[in-house]
Formats: structure tokens, C-alpha cells, sequence
């Protein structure tokens, strides 16, 4: 019901609705805009089904200051746990819905610094958890930023070698 009433209110245009109903959804004061999150409601949102996508939906509508605020003050936190299995069965599709997003290359860097590649890429990791890191790399191509340094992690995640060192064996 709260996914529906938040891309409602986001399709009718109803902007000051809508961030007061996000920011009671992640437990932060309506005013100013870009107030942090709750953590402990945000946690208990990811723990659940209804509240994941809750919170999926709330980063897919929230205004630009209300989504920095929650992915500085509750996400990037929790990025290693949410892809490496850590935050529950359903922290890997909200991995997913942050890497969504994100929307400048600042987040984006930030977020890879907190990803364990290596985990997410892994024989033994699960299909929602490899798309973390497709998400990831989508990321990339629409905000046109950090291409050569995702790669060079994802390489070495892969355990292949970088573009960098075929130069050196010819």
C-alpha cells in the first residue's frame, strides 16, 4: 500500500505530500528535507518483505536532498552487508534499488568503496547478488563516471588482469 501511495503521489505531482510521507516511511523529521533516516526503523524496514519494498519505493520517489540524506545516513552504512548477505534475505534486491539511485559519481564511488566485489562475484554468490553488480555498472553508463577504476575492480574481483597489464607481456 505505501509503494502504491508513494509513486501516486509522485506520478499527481504532489511533491510536498510525498516527501512527508517518505520521511515518515524511513522515520525522519519532515522538515528540513534532507534530515536523516531513522536507522532502526530503516532496519527493521529491510528485515521485512513489505518494508524492503517500502523503502525501494521510497528511494525511487524521494526528492533529491531526501534521497542523499538517506543513502549518507542509512545505506552507504550498510552497502557491505546488504551484498554480501549480511542484512537479510532481502538486502540484495535493496542493493539493487540503490545502485538505481544513485545520482552523481561522488555516491557511486562511494558505494563501490563499500561493495566486496569479490563476495558478489563469486562461484558461490546468488544470482540477486551478482545483479548488485550489474546494477552497479549500469550506474556507471548513466551517470557517465568512474569507468576505469569500476573495471579495474571488477577485473581484479575476477581475478582477471587489467587492460594495464597486457601491455606489459607484448
Amino acid at each position: 500500500v505505501i509503494q502504491l501511495l508513494l509513486r501516486v503521489l509522485r506520478d499527481r505531482k504532489d511533491r510536498a505530500l510525498l516527501n512527508e510521507v517518505c520521511a515518515a516511511v524511513v522515520g525522519a523529521p519532515f522538515k528540513p528535507a534532507d534530515a536523516a533516516p531513522d536507522a532502526k526503523r530503516c532496519d527493521s524496514l529491510l528485515h521485512s518483505a513489505a518494508g524492503s519494498r517500502a523503502l525501494e519505493a521510497v528511494l525511487e520517489t524521494a526528492s533529491a536532498e531526501a534521497a542523499a540524506s538517506m543513502f549518507n545516513g542509512f545505506f552507504r552504512l550498510r552497502m557491505r552487508a546488504m551484498t554480501s548477505g549480511g542484512a537479510g534475505e532481502f538486502g540484495f534486491y535493496l542493493a539493487q534499488k540503490v545502485a538505481d539511485s544513485l545520482r552523481d559519481g561522488p555516491q557511486l564511488m562511494l558505494t563501490f568503496a563499500e561493495v566486496d566485489l569479490a563476495a558478489c562475484l563469486a562461484p558461490s554468490a546468488v544470482a540477486p547478488q551478482r545483479a548488485v553488480v550489474v546494477r552497479l555498472l549500469e550506474a556507471c553508463l548513466r551517470l557517465q563516471t568512474g569507468f576505469k577504476h569500476v573495471a579495474s575492480d571488477v577485473f581484479r574481483a575476477l581475478g582477471l588482469r587489467d587492460s594495464s597489464q597486457n601491455h606489459k607481456d607484448r
